[in-house]
């Protein structure tokens, strides 16, 4: 009878000075640029945007998810970054279905994709990529849209604006951005060594 060899088995425990670790070191150090790109982008957006502009794309929901398509599509942007565009963009009067849209395409989407994708599978196969993403996210972001007219709901209503920040929410604040500003410099500083 042959026996089977023994196998070592290890289980890892939950340690907490690992999960700070991994959350203030390794996942902050890989998400710092873009984060930091996408809030400086959302906070131009909200400055720049005209305030005429918020009503004609409350007038005309449809030109909005034009809009916002035609800038998500060519735009390199990852999924931390388009968080705050997409919250400038709604700000600045673009519905929250629209805000989806961009939430959608824009991850999705990029110049360097599209070169990829035609390069390695032909133009067909872009168009069809391209208009399912673009499709889909239009489809979806009027489903949104009508949900919230649906229930009554303004999206905007959800952001608590004008309240005065904690000193919780300010120390965060600058934990954070202390945080993000030392992954940006760090290698830089590591080059110069």
């Amino acid at each position: 009878m042959l026996q089977q060899p023994h196998r070592l088995v290890l289980k890892k425990t939950f340690s907490l000075l690992r999960a700070i670790k991994y959350a203030f070191i390794t996942l902050l150090g890989d998400i710092a640029k873009p984060l930091f790109w996408g809030l400086i982008i959302g906070a131009l957006i909200t400055v720049a945007m005209p305030s005429n502009l918020s009503a004609l794309l409350l007038e005309y929901s449809w030109l909005s998810y034009l809009i916002v398509v035609a800038i998500a599509v060519p735009m390199y942007v990852c999924a931390t970054a388009s968080l705050p565009i997409a919250a400038a963009l709604m700000l600045s009067g673009v519905s929250a279905g629209a805000a989806f849209v961009f939430l959608s395409a824009g991850p999705a989407t990029n110049t360097v994709t599209i070169g990829v994708v035609k390069k390695m599978l032909g133009l067909r196969s872009l168009y069809i990529y391209l208009g399912s993403i673009i499709v889909g996210s239009i489809l979806f972001g009027l489903g949104l849209d009508t949900l919230f007219d649906a229930q009554s709901i303004d999206p905007l209503s959800l952001i608590h604006l004008g309240e005065e920040a904690g000193l919780i929410a300010m120390m965060s604040s600058v934990i954070l951005w202390g945080f993000v500003g030392y992954f940006l410099v760090k290698p830089y500083v590591k080059a110069r060594q």
